[in-house]
């Protein structure tokens, strides 16, 4: 069962020790029955923690449990509410995995982004690179987007944005000599 082998199955599992896997190896699989609450509180959390129905399949099965789609289907239709809350409960499990994820997969963003500026880089010195604006637009895009989400981590300000009416502005202007208003109320009055 390879399914189950993937993070995103077996995590919360093996973290919360709801089945160990050692425990459950070999176990032969019970159809999930609708009137017993555990097996349908199994379903519902493998139906959470699982990307895929294959996966919550797959991960029921570890469990002992053999169901199909459309018990699946059946559960997630009769019991919107008990997985709504069910979700809830299990969210901050599932949202510091997936940040453990996003941030896995940004690191090898960032190796793969390094490897192919070097690339390009040997390309362009060697004379390989057909359309080298494009490959500078391309590199110049990628150091930007890098600064910019440095920043957004740091908790710096991605953008400087000043908010000024027209009297301020004309204010400002009158103040540094380069206009004067003439006929009008003064920049003062406005």
């Amino acid at each position: 069962m390879p399914a189950v082998q993937r993070r995103c199955t077996c995590d919360y599992w093996v973290m919360s020790g709801v089945a160990p896997i050692e425990r459950i190896a070999g176990k032969k699989l019970r159809h999930v029955t609708y009137g017993n609450e555990l097996d349908v509180e199994r379903v519902i959390t493998a139906m959470i923690v699982c990307d895929t129905t294959d996966d919550a399949i797959a991960m029921l099965q570890v469990e002992g449990l053999g169901a199909d789609a459309v018990t699946l289907r059946n559960i997630r239709s009769e019991h919107r509410r008990r997985i709504e809350e069910r979700r809830d409960e299990l969210a901050p499990a599932l949202e510091g995995i997936l940040a453990n994820d996003l941030l896995d997969t940004a690191r090898r963003a960032a190796v793969i982004t390094s490897l192919a500026l070097e690339r390009a880089q040997e390309k362009l010195e060697r004379g390989l690179v057909e359309d080298p604006a494009r490959v500078a637009r391309d590199v110049a895009q990628v150091a930007s987007q890098a600064i910019e989400k440095r920043l957004a981590i740091q908790g710096r300000p991605t953008q400087i944005v000043e908010h000024r009416d027209v009297a301020e502005i004309v204010r400002a202007l009158e103040a540094l000599g380069v206009v004067e208003v003439v006929g009008l109320p003064t920049a003062t009055s406005l």
